[in-house]
């Protein structure tokens, strides 16, 4: 299930469970609390109960609001980073020599088309892919392997 229908089912669960304890309320009042129920002459007490209610109704739905906000800032943020730092690798590497940035070039598209079309869609069931953490440690494993020739190529390889 996606993380917008979760988040529809939780606010339709929370409005339902309001509803319900209101309803239910009202009837065992009326029922076994006759001297409880208002009086139609006195309508401020009906009012200092409705404006309670709305209140805890507004209260409830914003901090569902903020939390469902939050995830959402959490993993795009999440993404941006990583989107980040991949294309900071991609664009490092073409000072590398031929022989090394060309294979790992490969391998990094490679690792974003896994992951946007198989790992994504695994991680809204709650797994990972094991495919793509084997793609981006080889990528890591050769840039690590790579001894730079000239003085040059070390700052370079060191932020890579």
């Amino acid at each position: 299930m996606s993380d917008k229908g979760m988040a529809f089912m939780l606010a339709g669960l929370i409005l339902g469970t309001f509803i319900a304890l209101a309803t239910g309320s009202v009837l065992v009042v009326s029922r076994w609390f006759p001297r409880l129920q208002m009086d139609p002459d006195s309508s401020d007490l009906g009012q200092m109960f409705a404006g309670a209610i709305g209140t805890m109704f507004a209260l409830v739905f914003a901090l569902v609001t903020i939390a469902v906000w939050g995830n959402y800032d959490r993993v795009s943020n999440g993404v941006g980073d990583e989107a980040n730092c991949i294309h900071n690798i991609y664009r490092s590497l073409e000072s590398y020599p031929p022989e090394l940035r060309d294979p790992v070039q490969g391998l990094m598209r490679t690792y974003l088309k896994q992951v946007v079309q198989v790992e994504w869609p695994m991680m809204k069931e709650g797994r990972e892919d094991p495919e793509a953490r084997r793609l981006i440690t080889e990528v890591n494993a050769r840039i690590s392997a790579y001894r730079p020739v000239a003085l040059g190529e070390l700052p370079l390889h060191q932020e890579t």
